[in-house]
């Protein structure tokens, strides 16, 4: 760190101590301070870096051909031309080498060509990096890419967006390309032919972008797609004009916005009030129409941040889906005074009153709605919709192109009614599902042993398992519950074995997947925390209860006491 600021304000008087680091075993240190000793002292650099070009270490000869390239091309000193050469030369054999070089080697080189000037050579290499075997190299490579500005590149990046290890490095490099990516990541975002995984992606990049540009491309991005989608670009138009109040905003663009989402509410909002009498409230259907209510009322309110205070409303938008009526009034009142009466008219069906303050509708208005939903762009709800259309004996087609993966959407309805799952939007729910494995268990086949690493989740879809401790059994679950949830925060030992007391199928969801959706989707862990936090405050509630019972500190009830 010392040695990058000291490069970073230019602290020329360090230079006799970054000599004395390139000859350090401290191997990073020593590579940044070959580097950081080129820019601040180019003239003795020149004398001391052209030994290095032999040294054994790869980061020592890689450090030393870039410190000496940048000091030619930078024109900063005059070494003698067989100086610069010698570097050139060892940069093409680096290169001839390719794929047959040792990882480490192309580790060094990827990195190397990030920090290097863009030539057409070097682009082309770096873009053979792209599809190395190695995910290390791949990952340096991306992060090159954008630190190279090799723009020319960034459409090989997005596919990175789709895949765990490299997503991260693939989003932070198309980011640090600026505006020059935002064409392209604008099409990209609408285009439906592409994976919405990849899509979805795409808000976080142009809100890291932070230009006049990036914003556009959210605030004009596809009228009509994915509604998980909607409510990410939704979001990031909010947080990024929080961020950089400049921004332009196009008054008219959100008005429209504003009035598709009325109409979202105005069509949901009765088919989800009769879902809810006739299938209940835990039904996935009933769960993804109150999700698409939820979110379309969300994302009004952050379109409205657009044109006023973002942070007042979005205070009064949690009042109004609140249980607090004295808050709920002060936030009607606030909308009232804040907007204007055009803005009023849109925004008013969606909160006089909020749709989870009404009552359940028409059972038998079901079947009417179903005929609509069965047909809806909307993958998810769709979906949903048609299984329930099946069950109700009213849609009898089979499984369509567009249909989601059957086998995904079996295993999303086995999660269906699983309490540790119960806060979650069915979107999240979906990708749970998409990484879930199905695994099953002969009666008496031990699941895991106590001191097993604590690596997964499990939901049983059938079948009885019994929890034991020192032998003696603690706990038995059956159909719809869930086990090792405490394992996919901590990866702690098993505190327990799990033996299966029938034959049983169970959802494995390994903790390194949910760790992943969790960077992701991190909303999916807030509806988490509200199941467990309701579970212990119901558990301390029956504690004290026994207690001023008995007088004593009782054991805990078979629930309180499953691994969590």
């Amino acid at each position: 760190r010392g040695v990058a600021l000291a490069e970073q304000v230019r602290v020329r008087t360090v230079a006799r101590q970054l000599e004395a680091m390139t000859s350090g075993t401290a191997r990073r240190p020593r590579d940044h301070a070959i580097w950081a000793l080129a820019r601040l002292n180019p003239e003795r650099a020149a004398v001391v870096l052209p030994p290095l070009l032999q040294a054994p270490d790869i980061g020592v000869q890689t450090a030393a051909v870039g410190g000496l390239l940048s000091i030619e091309e930078g024109r900063s000193a005059t070494g003698g031309a067989p100086t610069f050469a010698a570097a050139r030369a060892l940069l093409a054999e680096l290169m001839a080498r390719g794929a047959a070089a040792p990882t480490a080697d192309r580790r060094e080189l990827a990195r190397l060509l990030g920090r290097l000037g863009r030539t057409d050579e070097r682009t082309r290499f770096l873009e053979k990096l792209l599809d190395d075997g190695d995910a290390s190299v791949r990952r340096i490579a991306i992060g090159s890419v954008g630190q190279s500005g090799a723009v020319e590149l960034a459409s090989r990046l997005l596919r990175f967006l789709s895949w765990r290890d490299e997503r991260r490095h693939a989003r932070e490099a198309l980011a640090s390309l600026g505006d020059a990516v935002v064409p392209l990541l604008a099409v990209t975002l609408d285009d439906r032919s592409r994976p919405l995984s990849l899509r979805l992606q795409l808000p976080r990049v142009l809100r890291a972008i932070a230009t006049q540009a990036a914003f556009e491309a959210l605030l004009f991005s596809n009228l009509a797609d994915d509604p998980s989608l909607h409510f990410r670009v939704g979001t990031a138009l909010g947080r990024m004009h929080d961020e950089h109040p400049a921004l332009v905003v196009d008054r008219e663009r959100v008005m429209g916005a504003l009035q598709r989402r009325r109409d979202v509410i105005t069509m949901l909002r009765q088919p989800w009030l009769d879902a809810r009498a006739a299938v209940g409230e835990t039904s996935l259907l009933t769960r993804v129409l109150g999700d698409r209510l939820d979110q379309s009322l969300a994302i009004s309110f952050w379109l409205l941040g657009l044109l006023h205070d973002g942070r007042s409303l979005r205070r009064a938008h949690e009042h109004l889906v609140g249980n607090d009526a004295r808050r709920r009034a002060w936030a009607l009142e606030l909308v009232d005074n804040t907007l204007s009466g055009e803005e009023r008219a849109l925004i008013a069906e969606q909160i006089e009153p909020v749709h989870t303050l009404l009552p359940p509708g028409d059972a038998e208005g079901l079947d009417r709605h179903l005929e609509l939903l069965t047909y809806s762009d909307d993958v998810t709800l769709r979906a949903c919709a048609r299984r329930v259309a099946r069950w109700l004996g009213t849609w009898k087609e089979p499984a369509r192109e567009d249909d989601m993966n059957e086998q995904t959407l079996r295993k999303l309805f086995a999660l269906e009614g699983v309490e540790i799952f119960a806060q979650s939007d069915v979107d999240d729910l979906s990708a749970v599902a998409a990484v879930a494995r199905e695994q099953t268990y002969r009666s008496g086949e031990e699941i895991y042993a106590e001191g097993d690493p604590g690596d997964a989740l499990f939901v049983i879809v059938e079948g009885v398992v019994d929890a034991r401790r020192d032998g003696e059994v603690v706990l038995t679950m059956h159909a719809r519950e869930s086990f090792g949830e405490t394992s996919l925060f901590d990866g702690a030992p098993r505190v327990n074995s799990v033996v299966a007391t029938a034959d049983t199928k169970v959802l494995a969801i390994d903790r390194r997947d949910f760790l992943d959706l969790l960077a992701d989707r991190p909303e999916l862990l807030s509806g988490m925390f509200r199941v467990l936090s309701r579970q212990l405050k119901s558990m301390v509630v029956e504690v004290a209860a026994r207690r001023g019972t008995t007088g004593e500190m009782p054991a805990l009830s078979p629930s309180a006491a499953r691994e969590r």
